[in-house]
């Protein structure tokens, strides 16, 4: 299974607006573009409920596409009107415990997509393989950080593009394992 931490951020560090509203609300069409084409290569997803929270509706309307979407809450009980099985899932297991059980079942690439705390759950159990991120001109001072957290990885650089004038994208493979 290979992990990819896809995140857009802010230059100071925030993968949210102090607001709390979406990336949507903030980040470059560009972006968009480069994040829809790579989640096509991903057949699942996962991410924290309070990514899910600000993201429900466009998550529940497009839940007939092929890749499955697992929220990590505390409360899986809270979402079961929103669950459909094999589609949109919801577990408060461990991660290496949601990447053993995705394995099993098949899938091959994962999508983490945050928030903060999530991001750091999968970092610090050293299950991500690979970051994407794109780095969005902008300030924000305040909001949720791509990681929320201790963790000390390293990674090395494979990729440093423009995506327009002022975004840049960078992946990151992970580097070798001491």
């Amino acid at each position: 299974m290979e992990v990819i931490l896809v995140a857009v951020q802010s230059i100071d560090g925030y993968i949210t607006f102090h607001d709390g509203l979406g990336t949507a609300s903030w980040a470059s069409r560009e972006d968009a573009e480069h994040f829809r084409a790579t989640m096509a290569t991903c057949d699942c997803s996962v991410f924290g409920s309070a990514t899910y929270d600000v993201d429900r509706v466009p998550i529940t309307s497009s839940i007939a596409s092929q890749r499955l979407r697992v929220v990590l809450t505390r409360r899986p009980e809270a979402y079961a009107e929103d669950a459909v099985p094999g589609a949109l899932e919801f577990s408060d297991a461990p991660p290496a415990e949601v990447i053993a059980g995705l394995v099993e079942r098949g899938y091959e690439r994962c999508a983490l997509l945050g928030g903060g705390r999530v991001n750091t759950l999968f970092l610090a159990a050293d299950l991500v393989d690979e970051l994407v991120i794109t780095l969005e001109p902008r300030i924000f001072g305040a909001g949720t950080r791509l990681v929320d957290g201790p963790c000390d990885l390293a990674w090395e650089l494979v990729l440093d593009q423009a995506l327009n004038e002022s975004t840049r994208l960078l992946r990151y493979r992970r580097a070798a394992r001491r």
